[in-house]
């Protein structure tokens, strides 16, 4: 995840841990005069926001061992799930013990803190996850329609001038590469669909990897890898459809959508609008 992300997501737990302190004030504010309930509720969310830059930004640029992506296990993030409720108890105890001086701190005065933080936690995950589910859908749902609009495009001034050449894999057949629809990878095998002579499509699985054929389909932009395990024929896409998980691709007489990786989707969007400065 990014760090712009990050940051919008931390100032979200921020603000939904100040709503829920001003409006349902608990652990007896309500009995406390307003300024105390204003100044609480403030200083609870700032608490948040701090403890949750400290955890996320601070914390892995230390140990950026420790948050190695490749070493990056399910034990490891429990235990930093644990850590960071824990820290953000102990904020909290603090923060109430500056406002309210005679607080007694006691082990039940923890537990009862660190359940209040964990269900509040929980809450906030559940907001921000609904809220950047809904973002991704209409966002990559919006980019599908631009560049639906850019493929129609794209076709209605298909000159077909494209240079057919034909491409040998590991068998007796040799396919070309403008119809080729789309190959998807199987470990060290490849599966290839294309349209024969007849428009009738074909597939066969053979013995090569992604790597090798991207290094021999070097050149045609038109053959694109949009994730790590599919290459599409762009001329072959019928419809561009987003949602919350990305990009898919549909292609004529085709069931199986193509996802299009989050990390390729500006370079997919790119390669339409280069396709269109190309033409004028």
């Amino acid at each position: 995840m990014n760090k712009k992300k990050q940051l919008k997501q931390i100032a979200i737990a921020g603000l939904i841990v100040f709503t829920f302190f001003f409006v349902f004030q608990p652990f007896g504010l309500k009995v406390e005069p307003f300024n105390i309930i204003l100044k609480s509720a403030f200083l609870y969310g700032l608490g948040t926001i701090i403890i949750s830059l400290i955890n996320n930004l601070l914390v892995p640029y230390f140990f950026s061992n420790y948050f190695n992506e490749s070493r990056w296990t399910f034990g490891r993030n429990i235990l930093f799930g644990i850590w960071y409720w824990i820290s953000l108890t102990i904020t909290m105890i603090i923060i109430g013990y500056l406002i309210f001086p005679n607080t007694q701190v006691s082990a039940g005065t923890f537990l009862k803190m660190f359940l209040y933080v964990f269900i509040l936690g929980q809450f906030i995950f559940i907001v921000i996850s609904y809220l950047n589910q809904s973002y991704l859908t209409k966002k990559h749902e919006s980019l599908s329609v631009d560049i639906q609009t850019k493929i129609k495009s794209n076709k209605a001034d298909d000159k077909s001038t494209e240079i057919v050449i034909p491409f040998p894999f590991d068998f007796d057949k040799r396919i070309i590469i403008s119809e080729i629809c789309f190959i998807e990878s199987l470990g060290n095998y490849l599966k290839v669909f294309w349209e024969d002579s007849n428009g009738r499509l074909q597939n066969i699985v053979v013995r090569k990897s992604l790597t090798e054929l991207e290094k021999e389909l070097e050149g045609f932009n038109y053959i694109f890898k949009c994730h790590r395990s599919y290459v599409v024929n762009t001329h072959k896409i019928q419809k561009v459809s987003g949602d919350s998980q990305g990009l898919k691709l549909s292609l004529k007489n085709i069931e199986q959508t193509i996802p299009v990786s989050r990390s390729k989707i500006k370079e997919f969007k790119n390669l339409f609008a280069n396709e269109n400065a190309a033409r004028h």
